[in-house]
Formats: structure tokens, sequence, C-alpha cells
């Protein structure tokens, strides 16, 4: 056979190498673009969030901004631009961004709490709640902490909502009781929304727990003597408000209930340990008291119903003798039934809180 001639094939050759050469180098130049891009985006990210961590969020915007046309599909960028967005309360434009996001991963957490945040800073509070719950059950990082605090966040959304919301919040509370740490900021939290959904005992014993631990804890001891208020354990309360008073600077709500727990403390005329003197001596403190309030909303005597007008015509008479001759517990029960009788004739005339928790104390006591 002849021998090819490979003069022919040679410019075929040449161009076949130049494609490749040129292929080559677009890809090169493409990888470099792309690289540079990257940088970029890199450079103008970090320079917006240390920004934004100093400070100056609107500086940090255009930066951020930046960062996400170079790396338009990096959720990282979309997610910190919409939070420093959210942060400026600018709540209808981060959203925008944050649709995008939860079109590609509906699932993602960190873009649902967003979303909640932006919900809640416009007013649209069952939309809040539904992006929360989505918020808590989504995908996260292996830190689970963000759902706790969503948690919070979520019942202190419900708690501001109607009845039903507020039933609501009662099982959040409860989740966060079964799922949130141990340290005492968490717990002195979740005593909080224990205490506001009328939880007084569950919160009362969240916050010995934290007080086991640390007995200096001088936020512990006035959330719990407003715990021990909502239950009514006047001696506990004093001694809470006293402790959280000693250990601190003077807090005006703590120093008002202990304020209103000696009141209490000092009214009742049952209290332990006291002489039968000391008892005669505040069951007619009471009788007097009691009679000041009946006086104090009917203006005509001449209106009270019969046995009323009794009760106050006798109890006008035991006050009338020598101290010490009338009996404590003769004292006592016409104070309630003064006490009844004003409850019944001025209802809507609000009476003296002490007073009418001393009584409440009696009714307690009777069988």
């Amino acid at each position: 056979m002849g021998r090819v001639n490979p003069r022919p094939l040679l410019p075929y050759v040449l161009t076949a190498a130049a494609l490749i050469a040129l292929v080559g180098s677009t890809v090169l130049l493409a990888r470099a673009y792309h690289a540079e891009r990257r940088h970029l985006a890199t450079t103008h990210f970090a320079r917006g969030i240390a920004l934004k961590q100093q400070g100056h969020g609107s500086a940090a915007i255009p930066h951020l901004r930046m960062a996400l046309s170079l790396e338009r599909h990096t959720d990282g960028y979309t997610l910190a631009l919409a939070e420093t967005l959210i942060d400026l309360g600018r709540a209808a434009e981060a959203e925008t961004y944050l649709t995008e996001v939860l079109r590609r991963d509906p699932t993602s957490g960190i873009a649902n709490l967003q979303r909640a945040h932006i919900s809640q800073a416009l007013g649209r509070a069952e939309e809040a709640e539904l992006f929360y719950q989505r918020a808590i059950y989504g995908s996260w990082p292996q830190d689970r902490s963000p759902t706790i605090s969503a948690r919070f966040e979520l019942a202190d959304l419900l708690l501001a909502g109607d009845v039903a919301s507020r039933r609501r919040a009662r099982a959040v509370v409860a989740e966060l009781r079964a799922t949130a740490p141990e340290d005492p900021v968490t717990r002195r939290h979740l005593a909080r929304l224990l205490l506001a959904t009328d939880e007084p005992d569950e919160a009362a014993a969240e916050l010995r727990e934290v007080l086991d631990r640390d007995a200096d804890d001088r936020e512990a001891w006035a959330l719990l003597s407003s715990a021990e208020l909502a239950l009514e354990n006047y001696a506990a309360t004093r001694a809470a408000a006293r402790r959280a008073l000693a250990l601190g600077p003077v807090d005006r709500e703590v120093a008002a209930r202990l304020a209103f727990a000696e009141r209490v403390l000092e009214l009742d005329p049952t209290g332990p340990r006291l002489s039968a003197r000391e008892r005669n001596r505040r069951a007619r403190q009471l009788l007097q008291q009691a009679m000041a309030q009946l006086d104090g909303c009917t203006g005509d005597l001449a209106l009270l119903p019969d046995a009323a007008r009794e009760d106050h015509q006798r109890a006008q008479t035991l006050l009338q003798r020598p101290a010490g001759l009338t009996g404590t517990n003769e004292l006592v029960e016409t104070a309630e039934r003064i006490w009844r009788a004003r409850g019944q004739i001025c209802p809507a005339v609000a009476a003296d809180p002490a007073l009418a928790a001393v009584f409440r104390r009696f009714e307690a006591e009777d069988p």
C-alpha cells in the first residue's frame, strides 16, 4: 500500500490544537473571573458584617448588597442582608429577599425565623405564629439553641394576643420546660413566662431550683417574690422580697410587694406566734377597717338591707366596748359579715387590696 501524505492533515491538527488552547484559556479566564467575583463578594460581606457588629447597620447595607449581587444565590449573604434590614426597621424590604430564600428552601430555620420577625414587625401576628412554628421545626445547623430562642419569642407573641392565643402560649411554655437548658438566665426567663400564663406554682418551683444553685441570685429572688405573692403566700413573699432588696439596688416593684405582704401579715389576727392580746387587737382593727370600707361606699346607712344594717349596728356596739372585752372570734366573724355586705352592696367600688387578701384567707380556712 502507498504511504499517507501527512501534509493535508496538518492544517486540521493545527486548528484543533488552537481550539483546545483557546478553550483552555477561556476556562482559565472564567475560573479567574469567578474567583475574583467570589473574592470581592467575600470582602464586601466581611466588611458589611464588621460594620453591622460595630453598630453601623446603614453603612453595612451597601456592602451586603454588593456581596449578594456578586454571588446571587448565596443564602448566607441574603439572610445577613435581610437581618440587617429588619434591625433597621425596613421589614417590608427584607421580606422580598427572604421570599426568594424560602422559595429555594422552605424548611430553612433561620429564614423562617427572620420571616416571623418581619410579620411581627408588620403587625401580622397570625402569620408570625406560623413562621415561628416553621422555624422551630425547620432545618438548622447542629446547634439547636435557635429553636429555644424561637420558642421564647413565640410564647411572648402569643401572650400579647387574645384569650385563645394565651392558651396556645401554655403549650409552648410546656415545651420549653421540657427542652430548655438549665442555665439561670433561661430558667428565669421561663419563670417569667410561667407567671404570665398564670402558673405561679410552677414558676416558684423553677426559681427555687435556680436558687439552690446560687442563693445570691437577686433576680431570681425578685421573681420568686412575685410568684409567692400570686400564690398568696405572704410570709414567703416577704422573705423573698427582703432577700432581693438586700442583694442589690432598690427595685420599686419588689419594694411594693414587700410593703403589701407586710400589711397583710400585720392585719391578719390568725398569724402564728401571736399573743391572745395581739390577736384581739388585730381583730378589732380589722373590724374598724371593714366598717370604714362599708361606710365609704354606701353614703347612707338607711339604704342598707336589714341584715347588713343589723351587722353594722352590732359592729358599732363591739367597737364602743373597751379593748379586750370582746372575744377575738366574735370580732372576726362580725368583720367578715361586714366585708361581705360591702361586696354585695358596692360591687363596683374597689376594695382595699390588703383587706381583701386577709378576708380571702379566712374564706380559704372556712370548712
